[in-house]
């Protein structure tokens, strides 16, 4: 699943891992598990390893987002063993949030998911990492009027309000605000996303955004459970594709979709071994739909870290 714009690298000087401990080179036919097992005394700590990587492309590391492959990687990072311990116990979490978001019920449905009117002009934001290029930039320096690839995207001001409710009450730092927003958008740990791309649809009628559920019109506030077998072909084909992508490959890029509207919010619920569950209403914008970039704002700035 591809949830992310792409941005000019300059604009992401912040970001929330330290630096890597221990840079290593990745040898020609390498895997993780031998690196784990080297350094970290542990192959079960392979998965750390590539979240230590991953969360560190702001420092140049390439990420990882096939856990079997590392050609073209060139080198990885070694966490210390404490952060290779939290890695891998986030990483067990998220992956209980896959399992249990894979079959959709009808006991999760939501009947108040955030609804976009096809008549009037809506404010969108993405969750971008650094090294997702600057595909937003023209030749020219300025910003395109359409977005290059299929964006999943919020409306505003849903998460802004929920992530400086955050700051409020929890007074993070920014790594602990980074993994909270991972949850809540069901994103993988140390997902590496820095900053934040504000954009505005003028006319989000359907042949521009969609949400990813069995009905793919945007101005309803519920999706129910089963395949899309009334909506068009193309959509059909790329509803069951999203659902392959999610779940029927061995990657890390695996995401626990709903199918049903909102984000599955992997954080901790209120009874314990629970999840939140229900996230951000979420939608697609498809690809070369027409979009006004507003603003591309760091993590920090835009969730009100260390504001005054």
């Amino acid at each position: 699943m591809y949830r992310a714009l792409l941005i000019l690298p300059a604009l992401a000087a912040l970001h929330a891992a330290p630096l890597c401990p221990s840079p290593r080179e990745v040898q020609p036919g390498q895997t993780l598990e031998e690196l784990a097992s080297r350094y970290l005394g542990d192959p079960q700590y392979a998965i750390s390893i590539a979240l230590a990587t991953n969360a560190r492309t702001a420092d140049g590391f390439k990420y990882i987002s096939n856990l079997d492959d590392l050609a073209g990687i060139g080198r990885v990072c070694v966490p210390a063993k404490s952060e290779a311990k939290d890695l891998r116990r986030s990483w067990e979490a998220y992956e209980r949030a896959v399992s249990e978001a894979r079959l959709p019920r009808a006991s999760t449905v939501s009947k108040s998911l955030v609804i976009i009117p096809p008549d009037q002009p809506v404010d969108v934001v993405a969750w971008v990492r650094q090294d997702q290029a600057d595909r937003l930039k023209t030749g020219a320096g300025g910003w395109v009027n359409a977005v290059p690839s299929e964006t999943w995207v919020t409306v505003e001001p849903h998460l802004r309000d929920f992530c400086r409710t955050f700051v409020h009450d929890r007074k993070p730092e920014e790594a602990k605000l980074a993994q909270r927003l991972e949850q809540r958008l069901g994103l993988s740990p140390s997902s590496g996303k820095t900053n934040f791309v504000r954009m505005r649809l003028a006319q989000p009628e359907a042949n521009a955004i969609f949400r990813p559920c069995v009905n793919p019109a945007a101005d309803h506030a519920t999706c129910s459970v089963g395949p899309p077998s009334s909506s068009a072909a193309d959509y059909q084909q790329w509803f069951l594709g999203q659902y392959y992508s999610s779940y029927g490959q061995s990657l890390i890029g695996e995401f626990p979709w709903t199918a049903l509207g909102y984000t599955f919010d992997w954080g901790q619920g209120s009874a314990k071994g629970r999840f939140q569950r229900y996230g951000e209403s979420e939608f697609v914008i498809r690809k070369n739909a027409p979009v006004e970039v507003l603003d591309v704002l760091t993590t920090a700035k835009y969730c009100g870290l260390n504001a005054p």
